[in-house]
């Protein structure tokens, strides 16, 4: 959190990344606001929010202005970190767990300690976050634009949640509403282009692409809050701002064709000519297979883009993740499943978690004969 005498720009979840490029970019909000900041401590910094209890979190410790008790702190049988938490709102204090406040501190503490010192700490930070009622401008920043999460045991286990849904936001923003009902709040969502949501209107709301860890990308932040609006009252205008930020995103499409470096062949059943794969393969052959990327979980689409004046046989479409050990779906095809309004087999699949090593692994089951001019992932 970064304060001044009357403004203050405060991060309210889900993870770390928020406060940390809220930090990050003090110079810029400075100009941006035309005031002189300093940083200081803040209830979110270091702490993981679900999503699904952002709203209840200030209705309960904002509103109605409890305090955390100890025995509101619990640890759960199946988190192996042993982090504190308000199972409630869930609210995790992930750097309080044993381990990281060992390798932070130096300290050993026994969990009880742990529970202690927590409730101390957090109500601590909470008499600050609501003495921001004196301030005559708020700016509260909202963001899961770190992926880092998706790889906790928690997350994976369905203890907390990652992706955030238009109701999360909106029952969030209202609630703060409600917790600072003087002088003027704005609000800011920066989400991951893995998790775009359409609609919102109680704030503005931007969309930066994967960081390569989990601190995120400090130009795509400073851009943001060197542009951001100085108000979010006008719903109408920050739908237009949303609607054009959206439709200004790139394509998250993954495009491959036999030029592809990600993409592997059978040389002695394909041939790559002009770009294509030419497909000729008795039965029981692998023919194409790849690219081996990530992907998030989510709703997706395969589609193989075919020239059907040359396909006959029967082929299959498998796709896998973890090296081929996980099979998704799979299903065979032929010429009658060509879309010919779009000229391709589209295969539809849901992943479920984040997965590594995804595959699309093309076979001939039947000697099959076809031109694929380019194979496409897309999120639906």
């Amino acid at each position: 959190m970064i304060i001044s005498d009357e403004i203050a720009v405060v991060p309210v979840g889900i993870s770390c990344i928020t406060g940390h490029q809220i930090a990050q970019s003090k110079a810029v909000l400075e100009k941006r606001f035309g005031v002189e900041f300093k940083a200081t401590s803040s209830f979110f910094r270091y702490v993981f929010q679900d999503p699904r209890g952002i709203a209840l979190f200030f209705e309960k410790y904002l509103i109605n202005n409890e305090d955390i008790q100890e025995s509101d702190l619990t640890f759960d049988d199946n988190d192996i970190y042993h982090c504190p938490h308000l199972r409630d709102t869930g609210t995790w204090f992930v750097h309080e767990e044993p381990g990281r406040s060992f390798d932070e501190t130096g300290e050993k503490r026994s969990l009880q300690e742990i529970v202690v010192q927590a409730a101390s700490k957090y109500n601590y930070l909470l008499n600050k976050f609501r003495a921001l009622k004196e301030k005559k401008k708020r700016i509260f920043v909202l963001s899961n634009a770190d992926l880092a999460p998706r790889s906790w045991p928690r997350y994976l286990i369905g203890c907390i949640e990652w992706k955030i849904h238009k109701s999360n936001i909106d029952q969030t923003f209202q609630a703060i509403n409600k917790a600072f009902p003087e002088g003027e709040n704005i609000f800011l969502f920066v989400g991951s282009i893995h998790n775009v949501i359409k609609d919102l209107d109680i704030c503005v709301s931007y969309f930066v692409k994967e960081a390569n860890d989990w601190c995120g990308n400090d130009d795509d932040w400073q851009d943001i809050f060197s542009t951001m609006p100085l108000v979010t009252f006008d719903k109408e205008k920050n739908a237009r701002h949303n609607n054009e930020k959206i439709k200004s995103l790139p394509s998250l499409d993954k495009t491959y064709t036999a030029n592809s470096p990600e993409m592997c062949v059978d040389s002695g059943a394909v041939k790559i000519k002009n770009n294509s794969f030419e497909v000729s393969a008795y039965s029981g052959t692998n023919c194409i297979w790849g690219p081996y990327i990530k992907l998030c979980c989510g709703l997706y689409e395969v589609s193989l883009f075919v020239n059907t004046s040359q396909f006959w046989g029967v082929g299959q479409i498998k796709i896998t993740s973890d090296n081929g050990n996980n099979v998704i779906i799979s299903r065979e095809f032929n010429k009658s499943d060509v879309d010919h309004l779009e000229g391709c087999i589209k295969v539809r699949f849901f992943v479920q978690q984040d997965v590594s090593y995804f595959e699309t692994l093309i076979a001939s089951v039947k000697h099959l004969v076809c031109k694929i001019d380019k194979i496409v992932i897309s999120r639906v």
